[in-house]
């Protein structure tokens, strides 16, 4: 096993040893670009379920213990990377690493190539684009360590395109562990996160550029780069700072450096652009949603006021139901934004409701607003609310505004699940004289009258001594829990009402 690599007895990498691996890799992209079409062909005749593949594949990237094994042999094979570079030997136990990290990579390539081509054509050849390219170069690199070119054998691979699936485990933990990008806090971590890993992939790739040296075809130029220097070239070039100490003397150096200045411009540029944005748009109630891995979503809108928004909040989120509720996003939208958002918003940012933050985002806007309910991700939502303002001075212009509402929901989503909520039960008579009655045969549509509602009850309580009381307390469920030890202090009228 010893001899599989060169141990000590290494030579530096140069383009003699990375051409057969190179051939490989153009060998692989063909072939899986041959299987694009083929397998297109293959799930038209056989009827395959797309669904099937995309909810594997979700349960895989928002599966904590996967992405964190998946994130450490990314690392571990970018250290690797970077340690063989300053002591220029190859371990056996840093080859099984990268053996082992590319056999976690292929198997999770192979589900998303499925997964992408189930979708459509233009999905899979993108797929192939991209990570079929970067895996199609990383995979025969290390695997072809230990061949020999004229007796000798080296240290170098491709190794430093991990620091990509590195970047993919790093937007994966944000989905795992359930983290609003919405949030300022966790967007510009995440946008910080990204382009440090970015610099990482540049700064290394240059680094092995000129540790390779100009092929054959191209002028040979020697030059010293390490790791660090590389990493400060790349941050002093992206930054437009140059200082001009120190520059790629290699042919494909120069072309890495001259793409790596331009990308780095734009990058930065639009870094700092996200970051401004972000942070203006969530004082402002704008910006976007888009759901992560095991997120149901669920749009509030309407008028509601915002005690009305809270109490709905602890309802929704209280123990009694936390197993239901546990994947769930709350999407609220305001009209017009204004003081009942401010209060929204600065309840989630209660103390007490730190665990409730990241799923509830708040936003202005309407559901009248096609633009609106793309931005907010509508099409994967599980339900629409539509709430009116139990104050209102004009109950039926404020029915009618519900109605319109989501009528324009159900023109946008036939299939949604919609529960409208109305004031006066004569307007939920108008809508049952339209044909529009979620009583009968619209499962999707659920349509509530408040004061049909009051009605019931006390006409009810009236029939039934006692209903009033017993419906209260099945309905109860957010309330402060009694302290245990004051069960002593009670009366005992109150006790006997508990049991």
């Amino acid at each position: 096993m010893a001899s599989l690599v060169c141990g000590d007895e290494c030579v530096a990498p140069g383009w003699d040893f990375l051409q057969p691996a190179l051939f490989a890799s153009l060998g692989l992209w063909v072939v899986l670009l041959v299987a694009v079409p083929g397998f297109v062909l293959y799930k038209n005749t056989h009827n395959l379920v797309p669904e099937k593949l995309t909810v594997r594949r979700q349960k895989l990237h928002g599966s904590v213990v996967f992405v964190l094994i998946y994130a450490l042999f990314a690392m571990a094979q970018v250290i690797g990377f970077c340690v063989r570079t300053v002591t220029k030997s190859m371990s056996m136990f840093s080859f099984g690493i990268e053996v082992v990290a590319c056999g976690i990579y292929f198997l999770e390539f192979v589900l998303g190539f499925l997964d992408q081509n189930c979708k459509s054509v233009p999905a899979g050849l993108w797929f192939w684009c991209t990570w079929g390219l970067v895996n199609s170069l990383l995979l025969p690199s290390v695997l072809m360590l230990p061949l020999a070119i004229k007796g000798e054998k080296t240290y170098g691979s491709l190794s430093f395109l991990a620091s990509l699936h590195l970047l993919q485990a790093w937007q994966w933990l944000f989905f795992a562990f359930k983290m609003n990008l919405q949030i300022p806090k966790w967007r510009v971590l995440n946008l910080v996160g990204t382009a440090v890993l970015l610099v990482i992939f540049a700064s290394l790739g240059i680094l092995l550029l000129e540790t390779l040296g100009d092929p054959h075809v191209l002028d040979r130029l020697d030059g010293e780069w390490g790791v660090v220097a590389s990493v400060y070239f790349v941050i002093t070039s992206a930054l437009t700072v140059g200082f001009g100490n120190m520059a790629p003397k290699t042919m494909p150096g120069r072309l890495a450096a001259a793409v790596t200045v331009i990308s780095g411009i734009v990058v930065m540029a639009s870094t700092l652009r996200e970051v401004v944005v972000a942070m203006s748009l969530y004082r402002s109630g704008g910006g976007s949603f888009r759901p992560g891995m095991r997120c149901r979503p669920i749009i509030i809108s309407g008028n509601p006021t915002a005690s009305m928004a809270k109490d709905f909040i602890a309802e929704i989120f209280h123990t009694d139901h936390a197993d239901d509720s546990e994947d769930l996003h709350l999407i609220f939208f305001f009209p017009s934004g204004g003081p009942e958002m401010d209060e929204v918003i600065r309840f989630t940012r209660l103390k007490q409701n730190i665990s409730l933050a990241p799923k509830i985002s708040v936003f202005r806007g309407s559901v009248l607003e096609s633009e609106h309910l793309k931005r907010v991700s509508a099409s994967k939502v599980e339900a629409f609310f539509v709430l009116p303002n139990l104050i209102c001075a004009n109950p039926f212009q404020e029915d009618a505004e519900n109605i319109i509402r989501m009528m324009a929901v159900r023109r946008y989503m036939p299939w949604a699940r919609v529960i409208l909520l109305l004031l006066k039960a004569e307007s939920r008579g108008i809508l049952a004289d339209a044909g529009i009655n979620g009583d009968s045969g619209d499962s999707k549509l659920t349509i509530l009258a408040a004061d049909q509602f009051k009605l019931e009850l006390v006409g009810k309580s009236i029939d039934v001594l006692g209903f009033a009381p017993l419906i209260c307390n099945l309905c109860k469920s957010v309330g402060e829990d009694e302290d245990e030890g004051e069960d002593a202090e009670k009366p005992v009228w109150l006790k006997e009402y508990e049991l």
